[in-house]
C-alpha cells in the first residue's frame, strides 16, 4: 500500500512540477520567492502577477510590459489591452516586436511570428489581420485603417482575404 502512495506522490510531482515563484513586495519592488521562501527572481518590477500553470507571468518595469519564465528571462512582450497585457484567446495572445504584431501561446512561445501592422484576437479559429494599416488615435482608444486586411488561421496562414 505505502509503495503505491510513494508512486502516486512522484507522478504528481512529476505532472506539476516545482511550486510556482510567489510574487513579493519589497521597497515598492517586485519580485519573486520559492517555496521555501529563497528569492528566485529579485525585486525589480513594479507589476508582477502570479505565475501561470504554464510557467509564464506577466510583469511591468519601466520599460513596460514583458511575459517572463520562473527565471525573470523576458519571453515575449505582449500587446497592450485596457492598460494591461492582452488576454488569451483559443489559447493564444497578441504580443509585438519591432511594430509589428504576432501571437503567442500561454508558454510564452510566439507561434504566430509579428508581421502584421494590427492583429484582432481569435475567435472560432481565426483572426482578423492588417498588412499596412496605420494606427488612428480617437482620444484614448485607437482603430486601425486602410491597407489590406486578411483573416488567418491558427498556424498564421491567410484563410480569407
Amino acid at each position: 500500500m505505502a509503495r503505491s502512495w510513494i508512486g502516486l506522490t512522484l507522478c504528481l510531482l512529476a505532472f506539476t512540477g516545482p511550486a510556482a515563484p510567489v510574487p513579493f513586495e519589497q521597497d515598492g519592488r517586485w519580485g519573486y520567492r520559492d517555496a521555501q521562501g529563497a528569492v528566485v527572481i529579485a525585486p525589480r518590477y513594479l507589476i508582477a502577477d502570479q505565475f501561470s500553470p504554464e510557467g509564464i507571468a506577466a510583469v511591468a518595469d519601466e520599460k513596460g510590459w514583458a511575459y517572463v519564465d520562473r527565471t525573470g528571462k523576458v519571453l515575449v512582450h505582449p500587446f497592450l489591452f485596457d492598460n494591461g497585457p492582452d488576454e488569451f484567446q483559443e489559447g493564444l495572445a497578441r504580443c509585438v516586436a519591432d511594430g509589428k504584431m504576432g501571437y503567442f501561446d500561454k508558454h510564452g512561445r510566439i507561434v504566430i511570428s509579428p508581421r502584421f501592422s494590427f492583429a484582432e484576437p481569435f475567435s472560432d479559429g481565426r483572426a482578423k489581420v492588417c498588412f499596412g494599416c496605420r494606427e488612428v488615435k480617437d482620444g484614448e482608444h485607437s482603430r486601425y485603417t486602410g491597407g489590406r486586411w486578411a483573416r488567418i488561421d491558427r498556424q498564421g496562414r491567410e484563410v480569407e482575404p
